[in-house]
Parts: structure tokens; sequence; C-alpha cells
């Protein structure tokens, strides 16, 4: 199919009709208002492309089983966010993702959370360095959504909903089923978190 130009893009990913489809590494992303189907490819990832998320500013976060989170203006990558290792007298710690990037969001904040397959949460900061939420769930994040000002929710495959603040990644609340704790998550085990929305808030998954 056709290209679409490049400047036409990010006002796409702003309010066009779109289809996003991954095809291993690449992301291709289709206008659904032009009848021949244009569309754009957008390369740079290792791996398979697993998940993304648009930004209001027609920016767009994407996760891949390469462990990295990449940041794209248009068709141009202009972040990577990959793991680093911090060592201390203690030993190496390894901040950022070890498992394939299972869910993404551009918080309205200015700040990209990621989960991976192994239930790692973390939120990536402007200079590429990263926090993590700890404890991990333990479970794979299956859906990422901002919740009110300053906070967010991380679904998992275990059924668990958790509340986080950005500040200090605090966990303020979980949920499990339809029971809820603050900080902890009892009650039983239920099928996986697939999707979330907030009134008012966009998700992602």
């Amino acid at each position: 199919s056709s290209d679409v130009c490049s400047s036409d893009l990010p006002g796409l990913l702003r309010g066009g009709q779109i289809a996003i489809q991954s095809d291993g590494p690449d992301l291709v992303v289709t206008d659904l208002t032009d009848q021949r189907g244009s569309s754009r490819v957008l390369r740079g990832h290792q791996g398979d492309v697993t998940c993304f998320s648009l930004g209001e500013d027609g920016l767009m976060a994407t996760g891949c089983s390469d462990l990295a989170v990449r940041l794209w203006d248009g068709e141009t990558c202009i972040q990577t966010l990959t793991s680093m290792e911090w060592s201390e007298w203690t030993g190496t710690i390894i901040m950022g993702h070890v498992s394939t990037v299972s869910a993404v969001l551009l918080h309205p904040d200015g700040c990209i959370i990621s989960g991976d397959v192994f239930g790692a949460v973390c939120a990536w900061n402007r200079d590429g360095s990263c926090n993590m939420l700890d404890p991990a769930a333990r479970s794979v994040v299956t859906c990422l959504a901002h919740s009110e000002k300053g906070m967010f929710l991380a679904g998992h495959a275990s059924g668990e909903l958790r509340l986080v603040a950005l500040d200090g990644l605090d966990l303020v609340a979980s949920w499990r089923g339809a029971r809820s704790s603050n900080g902890s998550s009892n009650g039983n085990s239920s099928g996986a978190v697939l999707a979330m929305k907030s009134f008012g808030c966009t998700d992602s998954g």
C-alpha cells in the first residue's frame, strides 16, 4: 500500500481514524479514512512489538519483547528506554525490564509507565532513568490506565488491580475481584484484568 506523508502521521495520531498493528518488530499505522488504506511503518524495535499508548500531543509509546520502551514523534523514535545496572556495595540492581514489555502508558503528567510479563512496573523519567514499583505483583501486567492527577492503575493477569501514586511510586490501594484493600491484595483470585477505564481519562493495554 502507499505511504502517507510523514508530516501527516502526528495529525493522524492526534485525531485521525487509524488502525495500529504490529508486524514483528515493525508497527504499521493505517489511515482508515483513506480508501487506499495508506499506511506508515515505524521501525526501530529489535523484537515483536507487544503494546502501544497514544498521547494527546500526537506522541506514541511502544513496548516490545526486546525489553525496550520507545517514544515516537510521528515516524521518528525520539527516545529509547532500556534497563540499567546500578551497582552498590550490596550488589548490582537492575532498574528497568528484564522480560517482555506487556503494557505501556503515556501519562498526562509527562511520565511513561510500562509493565512486563514478570509483573514489574516502571515509571520512566525524561533523562531515561526509572523508578520501579516495589513490591512487584509477580503477575503479568496486562493493562495500564491513568487515574486522577498524579496516579495510575495497573491491571494484572492474576486479577489484581493496583492504584499507584507517581510521586515515589507508592502503592495506594489494590483490589482483587470485587474486594479492595489499602496496599494489600486480599481476596479470592479472579480472571485477568483485560482493560480499565477512568471517566475523563484514556486507557492503554
